[in-house]
């Protein structure tokens, strides 16, 4: 049987027009970082962007006018780009500040980053990816945006479900899966899709889903969604879970003609490409029966020898720790001495010397920087250096408010600390 002829609980009409659809060009769109730059501001500079149709401060956009993910202020976390409709998965869920918040499978980042930026930086956000190729995106993808409340993992959460019972006031729970709204950017997924990797991928998610269910708090909300369109990976693995779980109850997301709503379970929801503007997500929020707590502000902050630098740069007020020769500061206290982690929050400093990290310069606001023209911002990006009348120690260069990276002035000298990986040779800011 070929993919579309499995999708027998969608009309056939409806079948024939994505199928259709599939053979048109995929879109594009991105979220724009308020705390990086306004839209006013954002609009002035791309005026041919379009607001995404059901969410605040995204836009969609066309290859053919800016080329986004080439550009100064991409890399600065000025916005993140993603498909319009992933973004709709973290703005469903709806994560406050102060809670404590998981993405289970989190990588490449797109979904954290919102889920972040909904927080205001507030609470904690543990995201996690069992590959460790992708984790390591997804943390680069974390400090580019310059997010100070995230810690990335790479674990498998089997081992730690019992550990973390009842410990998410939110999950969102991306489930792994066989792809097929991925069929316009991907040919390869088109080739890859099989009814048996849809049957084994509904295994992975039946599991993922019961580990979810036993970290999320009474009271907690549970956001689960996949990239595909299969029935056996949405509804139906849906359907199994709640059967097992009487506590848990769907709610309904906002009303809109441009979503597909489940015949098995109305308050789901099919993105499909053919109604909105995205390559496709099926989603759907369920919430657990009790009361949330409020969320827990405990900082256990023990004194880590560097007071001064966390004055300094303002992070005080924050839980702040050694380890692994290495300063790291989050919000409040969250213990994850039992996990593989790659980032433990925002990392401020790394030794032997303590520099300020590069992660340090995207989080940082104004008051720190140092204003450069465009000229020496375009050189400092290429890891020049150039005369400043400053006096010794360490700065923060940065262009329109933006930190770009550290240098450190000794005797009229300047030395780039801009992070050879990260040094580009753009031809305009």
């Amino acid at each position: 049987m070929d993919f579309y002829s499995s999708l027998t609980h969608l009309p056939p009409s409806l079948v024939e027009t994505l199928q259709i659809s599939a053979e048109e060009e995929n879109t594009h769109a991105l979220y724009l970082n308020l705390a990086k730059m306004s839209e006013e501001a954002f609009l002035s500079r791309f005026p041919k962007v379009k607001p995404h149709p059901l969410l605040p401060h995204a836009f969609l956009y066309s290859k053919s006018d800016y080329e986004f993910g080439k550009s100064f202020y991409y890399d600065m976390g000025v916005y993140s780009i993603q498909d319009a409709s992933s973004m709709l998965p973290p703005f469903y869920l709806d994560p406050k500040p102060g809670e404590t918040v998981l993405d289970l499978c989190a990588a490449p980042g797109g979904k954290s980053i919102l889920l972040s930026l909904l927080m205001q930086g507030r609470g904690i956000l543990l995201s996690n990816d069992l590959s460790p190729s992708r984790a390591k995106s997804l943390s680069s993808n974390i400090e580019r945006m310059g997010l100070g409340n995230v810690i990335v993992c790479n674990d498998d959460f089997s081992r730690h479900t019992m550990e973390f019972k009842e410990t998410f006031d939110k999950i969102l729970l991306d489930a792994p899966c066989s792809g097929s709204a991925m069929f316009r950017k991907s040919e390869q997924s088109r080739k890859e899709w099989s009814e048996a990797k849809v049957r084994e991928c509904a295994l992975i998610q039946a599991e993922l889903l019961e580990e979810a269910y036993a970290m999320l708090k009474p009271g907690g909300r549970l956001l689960y969604s996949t990239c595909s369109f299969s029935y056996e990976e949405d509804e139906g693995a849906l359907s199994s879970f709640l059967s097992k779980h009487p506590d848990m109850k769907t709610i309904r997301v906002q009303e809109s003609p441009l979503l597909y709503r489940g015949k098995k379970i109305p308050d789901s929801v099919l993105l499909l490409p053919c109604l909105f503007p995205g390559e496709g997500q099926f989603l759907c929020l369920l919430e657990k029966e009790g009361s949330l707590e409020g969320a827990s502000e405990r900082l256990c902050a023990s004194k880590t020898g560097f007071e001064d630098l966390l004055g300094f740069y303002g992070l005080s007020d924050r839980f702040n720790f050694l380890s692994s020769s290495c300063l790291w500061s989050l919000p409040r206290f969250f213990d994850t001495k039992s996990l593989h982690t790659l980032r433990k929050g925002l990392k401020v400093a790394e030794g032997p010397y303590f520099e300020p990290d590069q992660s340090l310069a995207h989080y940082l606001g104004a008051d720190y920087q140092v204003e450069l023209t465009s000229s020496q911002a375009l050189s400092f990006c290429k890891g020049e250096t150039f005369p400043l009348c400053l006096g010794d120690g360490y700065y923060l260069a940065s262009y329109q408010g933006l930190g770009i990276g550290f240098f450190k002035m000794a005797k009229g000298k300047m030395k780039n600390h801009y992070p050879k990986g990260l040094r580009r040779q753009y031809k305009e800011i």
